[in-house]
Formats: C-alpha cells, structure tokens, sequence
C-alpha cells in the first residue's frame, strides 16, 4: 500500500475502507442519477466521459481521499468530481500553448509559432493574488459544510452552488423543486452569515 492510500482499519473521524465500500454499495438508482448529474456539470467543457469522471471519483475515494464520518456518501463524492475536475482544468490550462499565424502569412502559410504560455511578472502576481481568494474561499466553504452537519440536502446544494451550478441544474441535482431549494438556500446563508458575519456569497 503507497503513503497515499486508505488504511483498511479504524481512521478516527474518516470512514474505514469496509464501511465506504458498503456506503457506495447503498447508493441506489436516484443517488446514481444524481451523482452523474453533477459529473455532468461539473465536468462541462472538459470533454470527459461522465461515467468516466464518476469512476474516477469512486476510485479515488477507496484510494487516495478520505470520507469524514457523517457526512453523507454522495456529497463526498461530488465533492471529490469537483476537486478532481478542477484539478484537470488547472493541469490543462498549465500546459496549453497557443498557435497563431506568423506576421506576412495571413493564409496560414509557413511554420507557425508556438506562444511562450509563462506569465510574465504582474500575470503572476494576478494569478497569485486569484490563488490566494480561491483558497480563501475554499476554507469557507469547508467550514459552512461542516457547520451544516448533517443536512444533506444543504450539503448538496453548497456542492454545486459553489460551481456555478443554479436554476434547473441545482434543482436536479438536490432533487427539489424551486421552493424547497430557495428555503434550502436560506438555511445555508443563515449558517454563513453565523459564521462570516463580515459577508459571503458563493
């Protein structure tokens, strides 16, 4: 077993590998349909297979990320699409380059020239400046779903809230209509607001 992957035994406040793998084999056919759901948003634009990001999610959760007890198996796993998708987003924009016609080619003509992706000084800065509020709002977001506990249904609607996610897309993917989504909303913004009394919004 590499440093990386679950122990089979006790992990204090993390599931054991038995009790998620018996968590993922309770899922029944409304929780699939919306797990792929969300794998189908949140992976939008990639080009991913959904069945592929979901298998993905699932793999990683028996071997390199852990289930915090009470928290419901499948916001752990929308959780671990997002962050896996976000990190294959990151990975691809790392290693883009860009192609563009050289000066006197206007045809296409000639050996096209390959722009150095390296950002220069204040490119940097800016990204490092946007790194810093993503993180910043990672942590909040952690501590508002923590803070939930047990809701699941606000849980879930935090999940794809934070991803851009809204009208018919969060509606499928909490499994509520509009009303029952907007009361959900305001439990979550009565939790953030305890916590950040200063602001937020996702």
């Amino acid at each position: 077993m590499t440093e990386n992957e679950i122990d089979d035994g006790a992990t204090g406040n993390s599931l054991t590998l038995d009790e998620l793998r018996e968590a993922l084999g309770s899922l029944g056919p409304l929780e699939l349909k919306k797990l792929r759901a969300a794998a189908a948003v949140l992976s939008r634009g990639t080009g991913c297979d959904v069945d592929e990001v979901v298998s993905d999610a699932v793999d990683a959760a028996l071997t390199t990320r852990e289930c915090p007890r009470g928290l419901p198996i499948l916001v752990f796993l929308v959780q671990t699409i997002r962050s896996r998708v976000s990190n294959h987003r990151k990975k691809v924009k790392t290693s883009a380059v860009s192609i563009r016609t050289p000066a006197g080619h206007l045809d296409g003509n000639g050996m096209p020239e390959v722009v150095d992706p390296s950002p220069n000084a204040e490119a940097a800065l800016i990204e490092r400046e946007a790194v810093d509020r993503s993180a910043s709002d990672a942590e909040m977001v952690r501590k508002i779903n923590d803070a939930l506990q047990d809701d699941y249904e606000a849980q879930l609607c935090l999940a794809g809230w934070t991803d851009g996610m809204r009208g018919q897309a969060l509606r499928d993917l909490v499994g509520v209509d509009q009303k029952a989504l907007d009361y959900i909303a305001k439990r979550i913004r009565r939790v953030a607001w305890r916590l950040f009394p200063k602001g937020w919004r996702p």
